[in-house]
């Protein structure tokens, strides 16, 4: 594990393979270091910063700083899209070691977005041997690419052994969150400005932006809305449940605002989780098309296609699946 998302999607694993007594190890790649959950790992490869691009630092510091690591390992597991987890995919392949991919088959077909995990994912998929597709789609397009291995729907563990909070029935707040790599500073700009012109339309709502570490603190010095800094994953999802809607360009925030039936408007030109698009998320390509949508949410109270879009992601069951194809294939 690398960043937060993927430390936070593999803990119901480890915790499974703890229970059981398995052998294993976690390998942790220092790509994030704040607001990592609490999970003792049994090695660390640090980034060495010495190249002057982050993302060719992962990966030339995982190439080069996992032997050790790796030393005595049959499998490598890796979770989703980082270059931590592509890396480390990578140099497991090297030493002819079988690498599983957990949330396999997510696809935009766009290289460029979201950049750069659009190619991680599928370069992993080029290496892996046994996939964990979370849905149906995703199956289809690792069936469709003729990967080696074998594939098998599972759902994201991202809902396995989470107390969800019941959402609010007055909710006033409205969640922002904006990471992506691909988006640049004048972008970024119109967002922000976009989210100001919303809170004055509707100064009854409270907009509250949760700032990437990524992000400069200049471009929030003419706000009219409340930004805070990076907050845990129970906080982060109490925050969803308190919010009347919410505006991210985070994966991960479509699949549980889905999981929680909360609106969610993506701000990307696509997105590789199309399952939850026109019920509970929405495509928002532009700015100056957020004010539109918005407007549309509040007049009609709705948007969605259907009432509910439960377990379009994943029933909760995920974890399960995986650790009994394990034991089906002799891996542990």
């Amino acid at each position: 594990m690398g960043s937060r998302p993927e430390a936070i999607k593999v803990l119901p694993l480890i915790k499974k393979l703890k229970s059981a007594n398995i052998k294993f190890k976690v390998i942790y790649v220092k790509q994030h270091t704040n607001l990592m959950p609490d999970i003792p790992y049994d090695e660390v490869v640090e980034i060495d910063k010495t190249c002057g691009n982050r993302l060719n630092e992962i990966v030339a510091s995982v190439l080069l700083n996992s032997n050790k690591a790796l030393e005595g390992v049959d499998h490598v597991m890796v979770q989703g899209d980082t270059s931590s987890a592509f890396a480390m995919a990578l140099a497991a392949f090297h030493r002819g070691i079988k690498v599983i991919h957990v949330e396999a088959g997510l696809r935009t077909y766009d290289q460029d977005s979201p950049y750069p995990e659009e190619v991680n994912r599928q370069l992993i998929s080029k290496i892996a041997s046994l996939h964990f597709a979370p849905t149906f789609q995703n199956e289809s397009n690792l069936f469709f690419e003729k990967v080696s291995g074998r594939v098998v729907r599972s759902g994201n563990t991202v809902f396995d052994g989470v107390d969800y909070p019941v959402n609010s029935t007055n909710p006033t707040d409205v969640l922002i969150t904006m990471h992506r790599r691909e988006k640049n500073s004048e972008d970024i700009e119109k967002w922000i400005g976009k989210y100001c012109q919303l809170q004055d339309l509707y100064p009854n709502l409270k907009f509250k932006f949760v700032k990437h570490p990524r992000m400069d603190n200049k471009l929030f010095e003419k706000i009219n809305f409340q930004v805070i800094d990076p907050v845990p994953h129970n906080v982060l999802l109490q925050m969803i449940a308190d919010s009347k809607f919410v505006i991210t360009d985070s994966g991960g925030l479509q699949e549980e605002c889905s999981f929680m039936n909360k609106t969610c408007f993506v701000t990307r030109d696509n997105t590789e989780r199309p399952e939850s698009i026109g019920t509970t998320s929405f495509l928002c390509k532009r700015p100056e098309d957020l004010w539109a949508m918005v407007s549309w949410f509040m007049n009609s109270g709705s948007i969605t296609f259907h009432n509910t879009c439960p377990f379009t992601f994943g029933k909760g069951v995920a974890t399960e699946i995986i650790f009994n194809t394990l034991k089906e294939e002799n891996i542990i």
